[in-house]
């Protein structure tokens, strides 16, 4: 019985050795199809972020500075839309001065913010989520044909 136990070991052996070489295998043999799908995936995740801080956008939008039981509601959102865009201020200049903007106003107060100035952070925001979508987008395409002069 003990043999038989050794001989069933040796074949399991057997039989893990070769499906780990035919993993190794499939993984070399199919590395720009999963390198594709990694970058792919990656790209959904910033358009993801792109749209919940839209979603964020809009719900300042909604509101008015001018009344004055909505201003707490809009230094609220403020401070989470520098929270969203933390990450994107780490690697790209204008997305960090509208961070520190967005850290000014929520640290200091409202004396300094305005319909108009709130109304302006939106717009940039939203243009620089424009830039960023864009430039994620021809990083995929050149990630996946080479690069375009």
């Amino acid at each position: 019985m003990d043999n038989f136990c050794k001989a069933i070991e040796l074949i399991a052996d057997f039989v893990t050795a070769i499906l780990g070489f035919w993993a190794i295998w499939g993984l070399i043999r199919h590395r720009k199809k999963i390198g594709a799908f990694v970058r792919l995936l990656g790209h959904s995740l910033v358009n993801e972020r792109i749209r919940r801080i839209r979603g964020t956008l809009t719900r300042l939008g909604e509101l008015n500075y001018g009344v004055k039981e909505e201003r707490k509601e809009i230094i609220a959102i403020l401070g989470e839309l520098a929270g969203m865009i933390r990450t994107f201020a780490k690697r790209n200049s204008d997305f960090q001065q509208k961070y520190d903007e967005l850290i000014k106003y929520t640290t200091t107060g409202s004396e300094e913010l305005s319909e108009a100035a709130k109304r302006r952070i939106a717009e940039e925001i939203n243009c620089l989520l424009d830039d960023q979508a864009l430039a994620a987008a021809l990083n995929l395409m050149e990630d996946t044909n080479g690069s375009k002069t």
